[in-house]
């Protein structure tokens, strides 16, 4: 389930703030001060240094923020960093200066650009992973600080809160999985390592393409604390696990894969379910080099069950399932049995895809999908056009399943 939804609202947001951006032409962008700030900021964080990173936060900061700031800097401390750099620009949407209030920051200057974290972790797979920081950067005597993350909440942008925002942060680690969990709930993230290991050597076979076979996965006290790091906006006490990843504004190309642990239902499950389970959402770590804003929520979640089944063949398709394959929205709203219905004719259509066309089918019409990420057309023209290679379309394949392969 890609995290960052968000990027359809900013750009939505551009013909906003290009308006700004065109009245404020004739005044100085501190654009290069801003970025040299930030990137004082994570030569500080890489350095663990403490005092250096203190001085990139606006002295006049309340304490409540202030605190908050460093809480971060320490638990991210904590944590195997690998790579971390800013980004701070203001091409995509614009300049968003408009919506701070100037009186929160004294009067002075402010800038509130677009700013992006890309983190890498030493277990991440190949390429960071991205979070919008949203900082309102704020000039005193000369100089820029970063000041405050909320000025655009009311937007809908929404600073990235991770678990070492949070609270103290501990890790359990295996040959090919980093976990991080709280200090009280070490133990459970220890005993997991055996379980995702097991889940990366069972799915080993079974995935055909290349990937880079190793993963972070996060394991949050609660279900409440997990919809605030993924900025959830399905109901995540209906499912067990997720695997997120954001596509790179530019490239669309997929970040780097995250697995996110809803241990309140997980840990309710035998060891051989817990297993079945990981090994679905490592399909989804797997195919995430290979997706694109194209692949639809049934390829992926019908790819990914029969991935974790052993490439069962199909089943009767539930009376719910028309002439279409489910729509993307099916796999988050609705009761539990209509999401489950969602998953189980998703991974039908896949296992119909093998029947007919070999078992090579799901892995070509995958790729394939996410081939382009920038191409015309929607989804489902995308769709009907990776398929014809098989001489199929997506109602066909409905119609094939319908009636029995």
């Amino acid at each position: 389930m890609p995290r960052r939804a968000i990027l359809a609202a900013l750009l939505a947001f551009v013909l906003g703030a290009s308006t700004t951006t065109s009245a404020r032409a004739k005044v100085a962008s501190p654009l290069d001060a801003v970025r040299a700030l930030t990137a004082a900021r994570a030569k500080a964080e890489i350095a663990h240094d403490r005092d250096a990173y203190l001085a990139t936060i606006d002295p006049q900061a309340p304490a409540a923020f202030r605190d908050a700031q460093l809480k971060s800097f320490d638990g991210l401390s904590s944590l195997p960093v690998k790579t971390l750099t800013y980004d701070v620009r203001t091409d995509l949407i614009g300049d968003l200066t408009r919506a701070v209030d100037a009186k929160k920051y004294g009067g002075a200057p402010v800038f509130l650009p677009q700013t992006v974290r890309a983190l890498q972790f030493d277990l991440d797979a190949d390429f960071p992973g991205l979070d919008d920081m949203w900082w309102t950067y704020v000039q005193r005597d000369g100089r820029w600080f970063v000041g405050g993350n909320d000025d655009v909440s009311d937007l809908g942008l929404v600073a990235s809160q991770q678990m070492w925002d949070i609270g103290p942060v501990v890790t359990a680690r295996g040959p090919h999985v980093l976990l991080i969990a709280h200090p009280g709930n070490q133990d459970r993230a220890q005993s997991l390592v055996d379980t995702t290991e097991s889940a990366l050597a069972t799915l080993a076979p079974r995935w055909t393409l290349p990937w880079a076979g190793h993963l972070v996965g996060f394991v949050p006290n609660s279900p409440d604390e997990l919809t605030t790091i993924i900025q959830a906006t399905v109901d995540v006490t209906k499912f067990v696990a997720f695997v997120s990843y954001a596509f790179e504004p530019e490239t669309l190309k997929a970040t780097a894969p995250r697995l996110y642990v809803q241990d309140t239902n997980l840990s309710t499950y035998g060891s051989a379910q817990q297993t079945e389970t990981l090994v679905h959402e490592f399909t989804h770590a797997a195919g995430a080099g290979y997706t694109s804003p194209f692949t639809p929520a049934w390829v992926q979640e019908g790819m990914a069950d029969w991935i974790a089944g052993n490439e069962a063949p199909p089943t009767a398709p539930t009376p719910q399932l028309g002439a279409a394959p489910p729509r993307n929205d099916e796999f988050g709203a609705g009761s539990q049995t209509q999401i489950v219905r969602a998953y189980r004719d998703s991974r039908s259509l896949i296992a119909e895809l093998a029947s007919l066309k070999g078992s090579g089918a799901p892995f070509d019409f995958f790729k394939s999908l996410g081939a382009e990420p920038i191409r015309p057309g929607n989804s489902d023209y995308v769709v009907d056009e990776s398929l014809k290679g098989f001489g199929l379309t997506a109602t066909g394949l409905v119609a094939a399943l319908h009636g029995g392969g």
